[in-house]
Formats: C-alpha cells, structure tokens, sequence
C-alpha cells in the first residue's frame, strides 16, 4: 500500500532533518517562497533508486521569461535515514537449554553483559514445532557468557526448541522508546535553499517497497 505524508518546513538555511517515522521511497519538495523570484532551485526531488545526497530538479533561470531549467547534482540532496536500534537489539534464537532455570542460546551473540543482569526479554516468532511457550512473553535476563543466558522461567515441561520452521526472536525490551529510533530524510542545504523560506514537502512510502521493473 502507497502512502503519501505532506509537511511544511520552514528553512533556517541549512540541512535539516525530517523525522518521519519511516524512511520514504520517494521525496518531492516545493519552494514556495522563491517559486517567482529567480536563480533559485524550486521544484527537487529523489526516489530510493538514486543514489543518498542526490537531487533531480528545476530552477528559474536570471529572468522569470527564461522560465525554468532542468538541475541535478550529487551531494546536498536528499539522504534517507534510520537510526533506529530495533534491529540492533534483536537476536536470533538458536537454542532452548529446557531447565529449571530456562537457558537460552543465541547466533552471533547478544552484545549484552553482566551489567544487564535484570533487564526484560520478550520472544516471538518461535516455530511451531519448537518452544512456543515462550512466545509473546518476557522474562528477566541473566548473563552467561557471549551467546547464552538465563531466563526466570522453569522450562522442563516446554517443547523442546526446533529451527525447522523458524528460529525465534529473543529482544532487550528494558527500554521501550529505544523502539522508536529515527526514521525519515535529510533535506540538504540545496533542498533548504534560504533561511526563512517555506518548503513543501511531500513524501511518499509503499510499505511494499517499490520495485524496480526492468524493461
């Protein structure tokens, strides 16, 4: 599904960056306040098939009756972002030690150490044929070593872990708004143009992502 999000921003003359809460498949932006005045860039635009600062666009030319000229460059654009930690904070499950005291291995390691001893880990996406007793809960982390841990739950009734439909995902939830990161567009200095000036900014997000159809 296509979404399309317009914003209005007001230019203090450098880059800026436009939280979105996604990143955007495609920017438009307008100058509404240098749309008569002349030299000046004011139609841009980007999609996620060029490449990060880029810009395409047009500008008015030294007169308004020379109308306006095509202009791109590479750098000072448009640059999506994501600085969300989400996926930082996410491990795969590997293995399920079923104990009195639930032992749990994870690929690559967990990044965590002792000092996270007590903080909150929530697992989902356990197949079907492995420990689903532990989906949708969260249980009190305990430091082992690189990749395993303990958790606060008896499991020596559970299903033992299974991989074959799918591993599982194990997540420090301690702290939630870590969730949320930052997710949107850097609008370069050329997007910006002049302090004091109004862009508009429309943004569009096919949560689909948007394929490239090759003719």
């Amino acid at each position: 599904m296509i979404h399309e999000l317009r914003k209005y921003v007001k230019s203090a003359g450098a880059a800026y960056n436009l939280d979105l809460g996604f990143v955007p498949n495609s920017v438009e932006t307008r100058n509404v306040t240098q749309w008569k005045q002349v030299s000046q860039n004011t139609h841009l635009f980007w999609n996620a098939h060029m490449a990060d600062a880029e810009y395409y666009g047009y500008a008015t030319q030294s007169t308004l009756t020379n109308g306006l000229l095509p202009v791109t460059d590479t750098s000072n654009g448009f640059t999506p972002y994501d600085t969300t930690v989400k996926a930082a904070r996410q491990m795969i499950v590997t293995g399920v030690s079923l104990a009195t005291r639930c032992i749990i291995t994870v690929g690559a390691g967990h990044g965590l150490t002792a000092a996270n001893d007590g903080d909150a880990i929530s697992f989902n996406f356990l197949g079907s044929d492995s420990t689903t007793q532990l989906n949708g809960n969260k249980y009190t982390f305990e430091y082992i070593n690189a990749t395993t841990f303990y958790i606060d739950v008896n499991s020596t009734n559970f299903t033992a872990y299974s991989s074959t439909y799918n591993y599982g995902i194990a997540m420090d939830v301690t702290v939630q708004q870590d969730d949320t990161g930052f997710k949107g567009i850097t609008l370069g200095s050329i997007v910006m143009a002049n302090s004091a000036d109004y862009i508009e900014v429309l943004v569009t997000f096919d949560d689909q992502d948007m394929p490239l159809i090759e003719a």
